[in-house]
């Protein structure tokens, strides 16, 4: 600032003042030096405007904005993960269904499994999180059009050894439900709970 206004030129910025009452304020400030006629400083003219409301204001638009980039950089690795879990919980069902009742590895096999269960939910939140439209959308539709998705999304995770079954009724009846919710982060459950084998 100084350096500027020794050049007899006029200087414009934000600076940290205090009030009479001690307060700190941020003010948007201009100052121009005064010269004499034979071109010396004089005195110096300074014009000064209350900034501190604008600058909160500014840095919570900035908060905002760095949050919104973390929910969707939460919401990437959620779906990533998600997709993870989907198939580590579908093998461990497959080779579940291979080892009779009684087998010692069908116990860890359902540990797996249930650890799986366990981790749909932080993932489930975290992509709740990260959504930006409105939750809470219930309306009538069908389900078995979601199962068939699933069942899409499902397919080229799997190797062509394994064969998907399913007999879905197109003629059940609609239901009222955030279609949102249900085809998100729980599509694992949603997958075993459909009978896949």
């Amino acid at each position: 600032m100084w350096q500027v206004l020794t050049n007899k030129q006029a200087w414009r910025g934000r600076l940290t003042n205090r009030k009479k009452d001690g307060t700190l304020i941020k003010e948007e400030t201009t100052i121009s030096p005064v010269l004499d006629s034979a071109g010396a400083i004089i005195n110096y003219v300074a014009l000064k405007r209350d900034v501190t409301r604008e600058e909160l204001l500014e840095q919570q638009l900035h908060q905002g904005m760095k949050m919104e980039a973390l929910g969707i950089l939460a919401g990437g690795i959620a779906h990533d993960f998600n997709n993870i879990l989907s198939a580590m919980i579908g093998y461990a069902v497959i080779a579940k269904g291979r080892f009779s009742p009684d087998h010692p590895a069908r116990k860890d096999l359902e540990q797996v499994i249930a650890g799986g269960d366990r981790a749909v939910d932080p993932v489930k939140q975290i992509l709740t999180f990260s959504r930006t439209e409105c939750y809470g959308q219930f309306r009538l539709f069908k389900l078995q059009y979601i199962v068939k998705e699933v069942i899409k999304l499902l397919r080229p995770s799997l190797p062509a050894t394994i064969e998907l079954e399913h007999d879905i009724d197109n003629s059940c009846r609609s239901i009222f439900a955030d279609s949102g919710q249900i085809s998100g982060a729980d599509q694992s459950l949603h997958q075993r709970q459909a009978g896949y084998r």
